[in-house]
């Protein structure tokens, strides 16, 4: 599944036209995937995604060396600036952005919707295709909080609930087995009796042959 709070080049849907649109400036100065919930440094206007903006002052700065590099891998200019002062991102960016239409992120999940930019993160944050069945006993499983944790026996209910008939005849095996089990150790211990019945017997013959 592709990671929500990201958004990678393949999930665009790239129509006729849309190669126009998709210039350099759609991409985050940082991730270098599609800009996500942008924003921009007030001084040079470089433009970052939401979640990865350069730090906001020099100490910060000094642990992450990228925003000190004077070139991208795109070869443009990354924010060098000393202090970075976030700014909301440019109309002319943000209207770019707004035709761009884009895979759910669930879509490796089954999801089929291709949606406008701007209602993208709505959708997600309800599609019902984000819930992934369990690979034992299928129940949808979600990774949004609150998060149910997912025991063996709560496993074992739903797969009685589903499909009692084979459980049920699973049962029925085993408590076959059992009495079978149950009737062997019952003659197993019969015949151990007899063993030590008839043991007794010789040993007490033995006995008075033998006087001290």
């Amino acid at each position: 599944m592709d990671e929500i709070g990201k958004l990678e080049l393949d999930r665009i849907v790239l129509e006729d036209g849309m190669q126009m649109i998709l210039n350099e400036k759609l991409f985050c100065e940082n991730c270098k995937n599609i800009l996500w919930n942008p924003i921009s440094c007030r001084t040079c206007n470089s433009a970052f995604c939401g979640p990865c903006h350069p730090p906001k002052n020099i100490f910060q700065r000094l642990s992450r060396s990228l925003f000190f590099t004077n070139e991208t891998k795109r070869g443009r200019k990354e924010c060098n600036c000393k202090h970075f002062q976030e700014a909301p991102a440019p109309n002319d960016l943000l209207t770019a952005l707004s035709k761009l239409r884009v895979h759910c992120a669930y879509a490796p999940n089954g999801c089929q919707m291709i949606l406008p930019y701007f209602d993208l993160e709505e959708h997600e944050s309800v599609c019902e295709f984000e819930m992934v069945p369990c690979e034992i006993c299928q129940l949808p499983l979600s990774k949004r909080p609150p998060i149910v944790e997912h025991t063996l026996s709560i496993c074992f209910r739903e797969m009685v609930r589903k499909n009692p008939a084979p459980i049920q005849q699973q049962f029925m095996q085993l408590a076959n087995a059992t009495k079978q089990l149950e009737a062997e150790n019952r003659r197993l211990q019969s015949m151990l009796e007899e063993l030590r019945t008839r043991f007794n017997t010789l040993n007490k013959v033995c006995v008075k042959r033998n006087p001290t």
